[in-house]
């Protein structure tokens, strides 16, 4: 190009050469590098905004010319050749955004299953994209085709719903599942009406549940732990007040006000003192976060009773609110909040407090030393400033502590006693495992087992609300709690053990079995509650139809109630221990009643305290000292000696009351029918009321019916026939003959059946012990004979029966009369003749010995 000249003239490039041939070929190379074109083609039309800013750039920058065709799927590049291909290139990252790509994206696990579920991709909301899905069961995967930037478009979808998806699971430590609930969460869970819930529960909150559980066979029994007596010291700290140191369960303790541990969350279920309270106060977590509420601020909170279960009878259990240990704060914290538990404890009144060991364990990390010394330290200080209180117990179940408990009071105090554990029921049979479901059964994994329960959720969709909403309803449906009181579940306790088989349920039965405490699946408790109720509702029918005082009945000393009571059968007293025994009462509702009594220590019991004393009292009050030894039937008795009651035993022989219950049935029919009660005997009789009836206990004549004069009365005999007596009751005809004829006689005053109590000619010594009977009788209405009467002169023929209320006949031919139902020697008191009142029946199941006493003479030294 040296033979060639340039020049610019009117904005236009003029070449210059000797040679045509050069400039010919010069002028083709410079069109070739001024005017050169190329292009970009699309299979997709660009939109005219992209295309004009694509322009605006390379025109601005380079020197081309950018234009492009009526379907906008071509760009025309025209300018210098560099800058031109430059420009291609930048065209083409243009064309390259609207071309063709394919990608896939793969979501898998919960996620995948979430989609699923709930479906959050809408394929007719992209544009210029074709979505394919490929669902094989376990993950999701999209495959979609289009302008690369609708491709991203949907790319950068579906990583951002992945993002807003989370998974979060229920820490089973942290809400307090034992394995003991893990296992009745995975039979629950495999029921259909669980299964049902949870499905309402994945659609109404918009989430996916997956729940991995052991399978049922992965539990066992680990072990029984006895019931035992807790080990206890005590220490005094005042003459008034004292500190008591023990192992074993603070929920146990019969104090007036008990102490629970509580984090800040008030959460009961966080600690293992919190759970066994709300085992036994099922309402207290709820009552607890309403006084939070209200006292925000408030370290200690207070529940006042009554609870809904009776056996914590105490008047207030108190929340203390503690956080992890913290050298600096925590020992001074601590004693300050159990100084406000003490003083709320005698604002309301109370005397006794137990605690637990404050902040002993994994959550607070409080060490045992220093929890030990303040709170042996509060005590004292405390129970010396405050005379009203009189007992702190202190309640562990770890030996470490109860231990330093120990140690720490005893470099202060000095130790009253000490009272060593001992077991109290050893034997434990597979059966018990049915029904002591709580402290005293240890269930545990057989194995290591990935257990799983988690919510899938939108973050948009309160993730953690949800899962809060998820715990609450495996508490409720899962671990529902209730418990049934009443007296007569031990008699159906076997039948309940048999139905709960059917039923995902733990059963706990107190030794005493009259509460039955339910933890389970909430539909199968309800059921068994109500098959429990029935049953309950069925025996208390049945005793209805056997007890005269169960039920609803008119007023005593009625004609209504006599009308009553002759449509019952009344078996035995209920307050009977037999009457208590299931086995018993389970014949009793199948009307399948033993033939005999195995053995004669079967019906023979102790009785408690009060009805002891109540007999003993009775005993002594009709003895009469000045009348001993006076009478014919008192020869060899020493005058004016007193007696000492040893011992009292009840008669629980269901065969010998049966037919007394039967002859007291037909007096109420009887009376019943004559549409009249019988005489009352404080007016018709000479001396008045009868005095075992004046002077007993009001509880103890509560099944006592005046209403056919039924009383206790007094009957001597040797010691030797007491066992005869009390297995197969008097017999009249084995009787000697007495002044009223072949009967059972009975006396209102001891002294007077004393003198029966052994031989005459051979009298038992001062000491030595001796036997009496308390009996019931049926008087109805008596015949009252004295001195006077023919009968009773000597030579005179004697009662055979009561005689005709009408005719006084013993051999009354009219059918329209009625007898007497009893003879009584009685007269008026100036008749000295007369020194005990008598009473006779003629019929042997007329009388029950219900009661023997245990006595001894006792020479008063005091007589003149």
């Amino acid at each position: 190009m040296k033979s060639i000249s340039f020049c610019i003239e009117n904005n236009r490039l003029v070449l210059a050469s000797k040679s045509t041939i050069l400039l010919s070929t010069a002028t083709e190379k410079l069109r070739d590098i001024l005017n050169y074109k190329e292009s970009a083609m699309s299979k997709y039309q660009i939109p005219r905004e992209e295309l004009e800013s694509l322009k605006k750039d390379l025109e601005n920058q380079l020197l081309v010319e950018i234009s492009w065709n009526m379907n906008q799927d071509e760009i025309i590049i025209e300018g210098f050749k560099d800058d031109v291909k430059l420009s291609k290139i930048e065209a083409e990252k243009l064309l390259e955004r609207f071309n063709e790509v394919c990608k896939e994206f793969v979501i898998k696990g919960n996620v995948a299953k979430y989609l699923r579920k709930n479906p959050l991709l809408d394929i007719s909301t992209f544009q210029n994209v074709t979505i394919k899905t490929n669902d094989n069961g376990t993950e999701i995967t999209y495959v979609f085709t289009g302008q690369k930037s609708a491709v991203n478009e949907v790319e950068d979808f579906l990583k951002s719903l992945v993002e807003k998806i989370t998974t979060i699971q229920i820490d089973f430590q942290k809400e307090g599942f034992t394995d003991a609930d893990i296992k009745l969460i995975t039979m629950s869970c495999n029921t259909p009406e669980m299964q049902n819930k949870i499905c309402f529960f994945e659609r109404e909150k918009k989430c996916l549940l997956k729940i991995k559980l052991p399978n049922e066979t992965a539990f066992k029994v680990k072990g029984y732990i006895p019931r035992t007596k807790p080990i206890s010291d005590i220490f005094s700290v005042t003459t008034s007040s004292c500190i008591k140191i023990k192992e074993g369960d603070i929920i146990d303790e019969q104090m007036d006000v008990l102490v629970c541990v509580l984090d800040e969350s008030i959460n009961l279920r966080k600690t293992q003192i919190g759970k066994a309270f709300i085992r036994c106060v099922p309402e207290l977590n709820d009552r607890l976060k309403i006084i939070q509420s209200d006292n925000p601020d408030s370290d200690v909170l207070t529940v006042l009773g009554p609870f809904s279960n009776p056996c914590t009878s105490c008047l207030a259990i108190c929340g203390i609110v503690l956080s992890k240990w913290d050298e600096d704060k925590s020992p001074a914290l601590l004693e300050n909040k159990i100084i406000k538990i003490l003083d709320e404890a005698i604002k309301l009144g109370a005397k006794s407090l137990a605690f637990p060991a404050l902040g002993h364990g994994r959550m607070f990390k409080f060490p045992s030393d220093k929890v030990s010394q303040i709170m042996v330290d509060s005590f004292v200080s405390q129970l010396t400033s405050n005379p009203e209180l009189e007992e702190i117990c202190i309640v562990s179940n770890n030996e470490e502590m109860h231990i330093n408990f120990k140690l720490e009071a005893e470099k202060k105090l000095q130790k009253l006693s000490h009272n060593i554990a001992t077991v109290e029921d050893n034997s434990y049979t597979e059966d018990d495992m049915d029904q002591d479901m709580g402290e005293n059964i240890v269930i545990d994994l057989e194995e290591a087992v990935n257990t799983e329960i988690s919510v899938t959720i939108a973050k948009t969709d309160k993730p953690n609300a949800t899962l809060k909403s998820l715990i609450k309803l495996i508490r409720t449906h899962c671990l529902h709690f209730d418990y049934i009181e009443d007296e007569l579940l031990p008699v159906i306790s076997q039948d309940v053990k048999k139905k709960v088989q059917r039923y995902v349920i733990h059963l706990r039965m107190p030794s005493d079995k009259k509460i039955i405490e339910m933890t389970g699946f909430l539909l199968h408790i309800v059921e068994l509650k109500a098959f429990i109720t029935c049953e309950l509702d069925k025996m208390r029918s049945t005793l209805q139809n056997h007890t005269i005082t169960c039920g609803e009945k008119p007023q005593r000393g009625t004609l209504e109630f006599v009308q009553y009571a002759s449509t019952i059968t009344e078996m035995c007293p209920s307050y009977w221990k037999v009457f208590k025994d299931p086995s018993f009462l389970q014949r009793l509702v199948n009307k399948v009643y033993p033939s005999k009594h195995k053995k004669v220590q079967e019906i023979i019991v102790c009785v408690n305290n009060e009805t002891k004393k109540a007999v003993t009292d009775l005993f002594i009050k009709t003895w009469d000292p000045t009348k001993t030894g006076i009478g014919v039937d008192a020869i060899n008795l020493i005058p004016n000696t007193t007696v000492e009651v040893l011992n009292v035993e009840r008669v629980e022989n269901f065969l010998l009351f049966e037919p007394y219950a039967s002859i007291r049935k037909s007096l109420f029919d009887k009376y019943a029918r004559m549409g009249k009660l019988c005489d009352d005997f404080s007016s018709t009789l000479p001396r008045g009321q009868i005095k075992t009836t004046e002077l007993a206990e009001d509880f103890l004549k509560e099944q006592l019916y005046q209403d056919v004069n039924e009383h206790y009365l007094f009957h001597g005999t040797k010691k030797d026939l007491i066992e005869k007596l009390t297995q197969c009751g008097p017999d009249p005809k084995l009787c000697t003959h007495g002044m009223l004829g072949r009967g059972v006689y009975l006396a209102e005053m001891s002294t007077k059946s004393d003198q029966y109590a052994d031989s005459k000619v051979g009298r038992t010594k001062p000491g030595e012990e001796l036997k009496m009977l308390m009996m019931r009788v049926l008087l109805g209405n008596t015949y009252i004979v004295n001195r006077d009467h023919p009968k009773v002169q000597r030579g005179a023929s004697q009662f055979l029966r009561p005689p005709c209320h009408q005719c006084k006949s013993e051999q009354c031919p009219n059918a329209d009369h009625v007898d007497y139902d009893s003879v009584t020697l009685d007269s008026s008191p100036n008749d000295s003749r007369t020194l005990f009142r008598e009473f006779v029946v003629y019929d042997k199941s007329s009388c029950y010995p219900e009661y023997i006493i245990t006595y001894r003479r006792v020479i008063n030294k005091n007589r003149d």
